[in-house]
This record gives C-alpha cells, structure tokens and sequence, in this order.
C-alpha cells in the first residue's frame, strides 16, 4: 500500500544556522532569521520526502521479496526445510521400523520419539553388579535393570609420590601405570651410621663424649673452634674443646675474665707517648698547645735554663685540660727558657696528681689513696717567692702520705705533684 500523505513542499533553501547557534537553541524572546527558518524546512521536507521514495511498505513486502546470506531468499529457504524435514522424517522411521518398531514418516515427533524408547536394546543386564564407583569418572555403562550409571572414579592419571617424613596415603582411582615413587638418593655421609634409608646405610660418626677440635681459629673476639667431622648429640657429656695451656689466671690481666677464667695478672706501665718541647717564658705564665692526651694518664716533666740568677730557678707546669699545658715562673727574663715533656701512659696501675702550697712552713702532709710504695716513685714542679735558691722537696713518707717541703721556712712554695705506681 503507498504512503497516503503529501510530503510538505518547501523549496526555500534559505541558510544554515552557524554550530554555536546550533548547540545553543534560540532564546526566550529571540527572533529566528528567515534564512534560518528556510534552511530548517527545505531540509525537513527533502528527508521526508527520501524516506517516502525509498522504505517498503510492509504489505508490499513477501518471504520472496527477502534475500538470504547464500543469494536466496526466506520463501525459497523456507520450502527447503519443508523438504528437508520431510525427508528426515521417512529416514527416521524407516530407521525405528528397522528395529522392530514399525512407525510412519507421517507421524508427528512426539510419536517418533516414543516409538525410540520402545526399541529394545543391550544384553540382559540382570546379574550387573558394578556401580558408578567402579566406573572412570566421565564414562557411561548400564547396570542391572538397564540402570544408566555415570563413573565417579577418579581418574588419577600418572602419579607420582615424593617420600616425606610421614606416610603418604595412596589415592584411590585409576592409575595409567606411569606413575613413580621417588627414588630417596643422598650422600650416607650425612647419616648418622646405623641408619638406613630406603637401603642405604648411613656413614656419619657418631661423636659422643668430649671431641677434641681440629683446629681453632678467630675473628675479633670470637673463638672458633673447628669440630671433628660427625654426628653430635649435644648433651651435657658432649663438647668440642682444645687444650690451651696458657689458659691460667696468672696470664690474664686482673679485673678481666677469659671464658670463665678471672685473672690475677697486675699489669706493669707501658707508655703511649711522650710529647716535648722548649717554651721561652716572655711573661710569668704561658701556655702551650699540645696533642690530646689522657689526663689521668699523663705527667709533666720540667727543667729551666736561664741566665736571671736564682730567682728563675723554679717552673711550675701542670696540665689544665687534655691538650693544653700550663708553665708558671716568677721570671719575666726573656732568657728563661723552659724545656718540657708530657709523658702519657698506655697502662698504669695508679697516677695521683695534685696542688699544695706550703707558706710559712717547712713541710706539709698530704694524704693520699695508698699505693705500694715499692713500686710508686714522685715527681714534681715547684714555684718559690723567693729570690734565694732553695732546694725544695717531696718524697713518700708512707704508702698514703706525701710529704712537699722547704728547707727553711717562709716565703710561699706552691707545689705540683704526681704520684705514679707501677
């Protein structure tokens, strides 16, 4: 049936709206242009009227009128399945006839198909015994009665088994016949001898009691000791150990322990180093930069040349932090010349130091910490007011008193001493 209404004629051609006017409409109040509302119905009535020249109607349209893929067309298409099921039909029947049902090519499908299930088919299965476990997993048999069983045995395929500390249980299925057990292979010299592993006997020495090492060896403050090849149970009767000879408290340093050992070796000085140097005194005091040494670890050491009479025969020195060194003399001749050493130990039993004045006096007593006076010896540097001379002193009088000291009284001595012991 043709299409029954006239397309609306518009010829105008008029203009295209610009893209910005397109996205954004005309606006409340606007006036659209002539040219505008043209080009919109030329271009409406020319779509409506290529739609009418080129759709079907629907009742003009027939199965022949379709094409198919393959060049044909639906009714043709059609025709054949007709055919075709037709066909299938009597080759069908024919088939369930042939089985001893007899069936007609014009029966309809259901009857076909209850014309199959009548055919009787497979041997007498009344004395089957088999179930779906005795079956291959995926596989399809019949039992007694015709029963239709699908196998739930697992099919195992190739399986293979790694020995382990535990047994391993076998899973049930079907094995293809592929499948291995490991073979266990390890060197037997890393089993303890007396025991065997899947046939193989073990070689390892079983070192029981105490085994003396091989060698002994160390890294920093570890001992290493290298054992015996073998086995070891490590109980209370089982050790690793060497003989060290030297090993006694009377060759270890005292107040140190080695492996359990306490020493009773009282160590002897050693020296570190010894700094020195000679200082003109231009002014009564002057100090004097050396290198870092540990104060209580170190003593001064004096002596003074000079061409100012007596009066500059006495320096006193004296360390008044770990790199400097102080020298003091009533002297301000710029001859005096002061030669000094900084003597500091590596190791000392004891090393007492201090500052006493004696002033009005001819000695004075200090006490000190005691100190085995067999083995302690005292050095010293003094300061002296006076213009005279004096041979000034300072000795151990016992092994905690110092004594410091003037021949004659008066004046002012100030004394710098240490009490070194060994």
């Amino acid at each position: 049936m043709p299409f029954q209404e006239k397309i609306p004629e518009w010829n105008a051609e008029g203009v295209e709206p610009p893209a910005s006017k397109k996205a954004a409409g005309w606006q409340a109040g606007e006036k659209p242009p002539a040219d505008y509302w043209n080009w919109q119905m030329h271009r409406t009535y020319r779509a409506l009227r290529e739609l009418q020249e080129k759709a079907l109607h629907k009742d003009d349209v027939t199965a022949s009128d379709i094409p198919t893929a393959n060049g044909s067309d639906i009714q043709s298409e059609i025709e054949n399945l007709k055919s075709s099921v037709s066909d299938g039909k009597a080759q069908i029947a024919a088939a369930i006839t042939d089985k001893g049902v007899p069936t007609s090519p014009t029966d309809s499908f259901a009857t076909m198909a209850a014309n199959i299930e009548a055919i009787p088919v497979g041997p007498d299965t009344s004395d089957a015994t088999a179930t779906a476990a005795d079956i291959l997993a995926g596989k399809v048999a019949y039992g007694a009665g015709d029963q239709r069983l699908v196998g739930t045995m697992p099919n195992r395929g190739a399986v293979n088994i790694t020995p382990g500390p535990s047994p391993q249980s076998i899973p049930a299925g079907y094995h293809n016949g592929s499948g291995q057990v490991a073979a266990v292979v390890f060197d037997p010299s890393k089993v303890l001898e007396g025991t065997t592993i899947a046939g193989t006997a073990g070689t390892m020495p079983n070192r029981t009691g105490h085994v003396t090492g091989q060698s002994i060896s160390r890294s920093g403050t570890t001992l290493r000791i290298r054992p015996q090849p073998g086995y070891y149970p490590g109980d209370a009767a089982n050790s690793v150990q060497i003989n060290e000879p030297n090993l006694l408290p009377e060759n270890i340093r005292q107040g140190k322990s080695i492996f359990g050992v306490s020493g009773s070796l009282v160590p002897g000085a050693s020296i570190k180093n010894v700094q020195r140097g000679q200082t003109a005194m231009t002014s009564t005091t002057r100090t004097v930069t050396i290198s870092p040494v540990d104060v209580n670890k170190s003593f001064v050491k004096l002596s003074i040349n000079s061409s100012a009479g007596n009066q500059s025969s006495h320096v006193l020195g004296k360390l008044i932090d770990a790199t400097t060194l102080q020298l003091e003399v009533y002297s301000q001749y710029q001859y005096t010349t002061v030669y000094w050493e900084v003597v500091e130990f590596e190791t000392i039993k004891s090393l007492q130091k201090g500052e006493t004045i004696v002033s009005g006096q001819i000695s004075v007593s200090v006490t000190i910490s005691s100190v085995d006076t067999t083995k302690a010896f005292v050095i010293f540097s003094d300061l002296d007011d006076l213009p005279s001379h004096r041979s000034n002193y300072a000795y151990l009088y016992s092994n905690t008193t110092l004594v410091v000291g003037t021949p004659s009284g008066g004046g002012t001595v100030r004394f710098y001493w240490y009490v070194i012991e060994f």
